[in-house]
C-alpha cells in the first residue's frame, strides 16, 4: 500500500467517524495553548478513500477536543469533549448530505477522553473524565424526540 493524502489540519485529540463510505476528522486541538488548557478546534474534514482527497466541511458549532463521535443511519454525532479547561456535555448531530449541524439535548454529564458506541439507534457514552474518573454509562436514543432521548445510568 502506498502513502495516502495527509490530513489538511495538524491536530490531536480529535474524533474520527465513518459515514456513507467517507471518513470524518472532527474537532481536536493544535499546539495553541489557552491560559489554562489547549484551545479546541471546530474543524471538520472529510476524507474520500476512493479519490484520496480531503474536503473541508461545515465547522462543528462547539469547538472542542477529547470528544467522541459515532455514526447512526448516515448521521454523525459529536459527543462531549473539552474546551480549554471545561469538560462538555454537548451533543451535536451532523448530516453529511446537507453539510449541516444540529444541536441536540446535552448528555446527562460532562465528560472527555471517553468511549462511545452506537447500537440499535442508541448512543452510549462510557467512562471518561470530568475532574474525576468516571464509570458511568449514558444513553441517547436517536429515535426519540430530543426531550425524551436521554437516560443516565
Amino acid at each position: 500500500m502506498g502513502k495516502k493524502a495527509d490530513m489538511p489540519t495538524e491536530r490531536f485529540g480529535l474524533a474520527f467517524c465513518t459515514a456513507n463510505g467517507k471518513i470524518y476528522a472532527i474537532g481536536g486541538a493544535n499546539k495553541e495553548m489557552g491560559q489554562n488548557d489547549y484551545v479546541g478546534l471546530s474543524i471538520v474534514e472529510e476524507y474520500d478513500p476512493a479519490t484520496d482527497t480531503w474536503i473541508r466541511k461545515a465547522d462543528m458549532p462547539t469547538a472542542r477536543y477529547a470528544l467522541s463521535a459515532v455514526s447512526i443511519n448516515g448521521k454523525i454525532y459529536a459527543i462531549g469533549g473539552r474546551e480549554r479547561s471545561v469538560d462538555l456535555d454537548t451533543l451535536e448531530e451532523y448530516d453529511p448530505e446537507t453539510d449541516k449541524w444540529t444541536k441536540k439535548t446535552d448528555m446527562p454529564r460532562a465528560r472527555c477522553i471517553f468511549g462511545a458506541a452506537a447500537v440499535d439507534g442508541k448512543i452510549y457514552a462510557l467512562g471518561g473524565y470530568n475532574g474525576i474518573h468516571l464509570s458511568n454509562v449514558d444513553e441517547y436514543d436517536t429515535g426519540l424526540t430530543d426531550e425524551s432521548a436521554i437516560e443516565g445510568k
